[in-house]
């Protein structure tokens, strides 16, 4: 027997045995990781309210009596001093012209007496008598006038008839509601704007204004007034915010969406939503360092769709794990399959 080769035999059967029983060689995770840059933080917020016309007047008779005209229809589009309705015009007409007639006859025979008195041919008496007759009948000319200016109703302003409460033939007491006009080339919207925000608010600034009512559509809008008291029960500001409207597509009452800008920093971290974890400490991420990833607390700021502000915890140039946190632990070395760097500002 060759004890020799079959020394080496049993040696070579034990290594392979031995090699056998050894574990495997661990497999190291394999992250992509995000390299961290500066970047602006722009926050919006949303506030909702009610469109309402830039101007509103709601006309009344001024004096008591049948309606001549009214020649006009809701929804109808009318001019500044536009004639709308008429009461009793006729016969107002005809008083002011009997007046404006008594005052010219007032008039020249006041004229008359006064060349009378300067050539010595009449007295003082009757020169103040003529003045006092030329006083009274301007006044109740101009008496006249202001009547039969009120018996025909003018439009305010340039708008659209809302509302008519009048028809003609119709008799109206005095102070008797007539029609409704509102201004709608520029309309209003209405919102009120918490105190912790209301710091960003300032007239003149531009917003972005939606509507429910009309889709996909984008108005611009500017900022006119802010109030100077907040609600007691809300903590909320009232801001109105004026939209051009040409084409009259905003409708007094329709809900409005103001959107504003209400927070503008420079120099953010900010970082995917995906990449924070947690658990019954917090949240945290991974971050990459010498070869392998460390878990480093964070606190998390403002919340930006799919990303998320981070106000402690990370600085820019750091290697932050985005694939493959939550196959990792800390301190555990990783393979590194990309490295990306963050779009800066």
């Amino acid at each position: 027997m060759n004890y020799k080769a079959l020394g080496v035999l049993l040696a070579a059967l034990w290594c392979q045995n031995a090699l056998a029983q050894e574990p495997p060689a661990k497999r190291l995770p394999n992250v992509e990781v995000l390299v961290l840059a500066p970047r602006p933080l722009t926050h919006y917020s949303t506030y909702m309210g009610h469109i309402e016309p830039m101007e509103r007047a709601s006309l009344s008779a001024e004096l008591a009596g049948t309606v001549e005209s009214a020649d006009f229809v809701e929804g109808q589009s009318v001019k500044k001093g536009q004639i709308l309705v008429q009461i009793e015009t006729k016969r107002l007409g005809l008083n002011f012209r009997l007046a404006r007639s008594n005052y010219e006859l007032a008039r020249d025979e006041f004229e008359r007496e006064a060349q009378l008195f300067k050539n010595n041919l009449s007295n003082q008496a009757k020169l103040t008598q003529a003045k006092n007759r030329q006083e009274v009948a301007q006044v109740q000319m101009e008496l006249a006038q202001l009547d039969l200016d009120k018996s025909q109703v003018s439009a305010p302003f340039d708008g659209v008839v809302s509302k008519k409460s009048v028809d003609r033939g119709e008799y109206l007491g005095k102070g008797a509601p007539m029609l409704e006009v509102l201004s709608l080339s520029k309309v209003k919207a209405k919102v009120n704007v918490p105190e912790r925000e209301i710091g960003y608010v300032a007239p003149g600034r531009k917003v972005v204004v939606t509507l429910d009512a009309l889709g996909d559509r984008v108005f611009e809008g500017q900022i006119q007034s802010l109030g100077l008291e907040a609600d007691s029960k809300s903590r909320s500001f009232p801001v109105e915010v004026v939209v051009d409207n040409p084409q009259q597509a905003l409708l007094a009452g329709m809900l409005a969406r103001v959107k504003m800008v209400t927070m503008n920093l420079e120099k953010q971290v900010i970082i995917p939503r995906d990449a924070i974890m947690e658990d019954e400490t917090g949240s945290y991420v991974f971050v990459l360092g010498g070869g392998m990833v460390v878990r480093r607390p964070v606190l998390s700021g403002i919340a930006l769709g799919d990303e998320v502000q981070v106000k402690k915890g990370l600085a820019f140039g750091d290697r932050l794990v985005v694939v493959g946190q939550q196959l990792v632990t800390h301190q555990e070395p990783v393979k590194v399959l990309k490295s990306m760097n963050q779009a800066g500002q």
